[in-house]
């Protein structure tokens, strides 16, 4: 199977989301960082990995990514592998000197199902079996499901339409013909057409009504949700909030995760810590997280390098349970105020 590593900025993640539905929908093996977690010496392990074990690097251009150092770092050591970039414009930016050499695919605004079309071309997918994008295929599949529901309103409005086109001449109290009035009734008179002075004609046209009708029957279940995805992996992108806590300029945090095992049979129940982590001052003071509330705490569970869990909480301790084989990477990412860091430990469940 194809696999695809995706470097973008994190401000860009929604975007992202929906590229990610949309390749896997093609039977792509994709990877993204959706842990927010950069920084740490082991996550830079998980990153490097999976661009060795990519034959293709996307990269997302925005001002945001442009700008970021870690888009860049990405960037480079995909080129040192040799691995096929291929940049998608998804904002409008000044392209930096790594890509003049590189044709972008753009994908801005409407362009984006030809963008997505032009993309599979590269990846070398084969052109029949390229999908809609996953917008699309709901709005068709909604279609297809519905058509006899549709059917049945469009009849429901015409047989609506015909009886008051039927209803509203036979009420109407019949005008004395006179020279210079205009007679619906007569057949040898035509209706008038003259703007200044509004006939019966105008009156007893059904077309409004239809259009009223058509309206409030068929728009409020134009589409189903579009936030719904279906990927093989949990698309989890929580982070944990950084505590409110103001903290003072030129602090800094250092975390540290402690298990009591890291090797073991399934199930396998693993106890990790994370207290001990603690926040630097400028004025070389320190002071430990600990129990107390102004540290908080994120824990990211990932299996073989695809994310599997996350649980966020101010008490810096979790209790988790492996329950299939694997190599498992488990990290805190630990926050007060903005001074955050994190730090990660390695479990073997066999």
């Amino acid at each position: 199977m194809t696999k695809v590593f995706i470097s973008y900025s994190r401000k860009d993640v929604s975007f992202v989301e929906e590229l990610v539905a949309d390749l896997k929908n093609v039977g792509l093996d994709v990877w993204y960082d959706v842990s927010s977690l950069r920084g740490g010496s082991r996550w830079r392990i998980e990153i490097e990995a999976a661009i060795r074990n990519s034959q293709f690097v996307i990269v997302v251009l925005s001002p945001d990514s442009i700008a970021s150092e870690w888009v860049e770092r990405e960037f480079l050591f995909a080129s040192n592998l040799e691995r096929k970039i291929i940049p998608l414009m998804y904002c409008p930016c000044e392209l930096p000197l790594n890509y003049l050499d590189l044709n972008y695919i753009d994908v801005q605004g409407g362009k984006y199902r030809q963008g997505f079309t032009d993309l599979l071309k590269a990846l070398a997918v084969e052109p029949g079996i390229m999908p809609l994008p996953d917008t699309e295929i709901k709005i068709n599949s909604f279609v297809s499901k519905n058509k006899y529901a549709i059917a049945v309103v469009v009849l429901l409005v015409l047989i609506f339409a015909a009886l008051l086109n039927s209803s509203f001449p036979r009420n109407r109290t019949e005008p004395t013909p006179t020279p210079t009035a205009t007679n619906l009734l007569t057949p040898t008179e035509p209706a008038s057409t003259t703007p200044e002075s509004p006939t019966a004609t105008e009156y007893v046209s059904p077309t409004p009504i239809v259009l009223v009708v058509t309206s409030t029957e068929v728009t409020p279940t134009a589409s189903p949700t579009a936030s719904a995805t279906s990927t093989p992996t949990p698309t989890d992108t929580a982070t944990s909030t950084p505590s409110s806590t103001p903290t003072p300029k030129g602090s800094t945090m250092t975390a540290i995760l402690q298990s009591t095992d890291d090797d073991g049979k399934t199930p396998l129940m693993i106890n990790f810590d994370a207290r001990t982590s603690y926040i630097k001052f400028a004025d070389g003071s320190m002071i430990p997280c600990g129990n107390n509330p102004f540290c908080s705490y994120s824990f990211a569970i990932y299996r073989d390098s695809k994310f599997v869990d996350r649980i966020s909480n101010n008490t810096g301790i979790l209790s988790y349970t492996f329950g299939a084989k694997g190599k498992y990477f488990v990290t805190v990412y630990v926050c007060r105020g903005e001074a955050c860091n994190d730090d990660g430990v390695t479990v073997t469940v066999r």
